[in-house]
């Protein structure tokens, strides 16, 4: 066998041994979890309801302060670009949250 050939071979090995001992490992981590669930799952699980809180409440208080505008403040119906970039990426946020928990939950067990 030519040397190169028994290097890639033993490289094969290795990382088949390694792909097996992380899935042993995370099988391990999932079963003795109290809902079936690893610790990331539940952390990005945990991320998604916090953007999609943060970016309600971003959303609340711009429409709050629509409302409560004055007469020194931008005129009616015309919005400063920041607060557009403000309401664009709280809907994004809002998106990519729901696209995230639609995931997770095609994932979960």
């Amino acid at each position: 066998m030519e040397p190169l050939s028994a290097l890639s071979v033993a490289a094969a090995a290795v990382q088949f041994l390694d792909f097996g001992a992380q899935l042993i490992g995370d099988a391990r981590k999932i079963y003795s979890s109290s809902r079936g669930l690893t610790p990331e799952f539940i952390e990005l699980s945990q991320v998604a309801k916090d953007l999609s809180t943060l970016s309600a409440a971003i959303d609340a208080k711009m429409q709050a302060s629509k409302l409560g505008e004055s007469e020194h403040q931008t005129p009616a119906g015309m919005q400063a670009e920041s607060e557009q970039t403000l309401l664009r990426l709280c809907h994004e946020c809002k998106a990519i949250e729901a696209e995230l928990q639609a995931t997770l939950g095609k994932l979960q067990a």
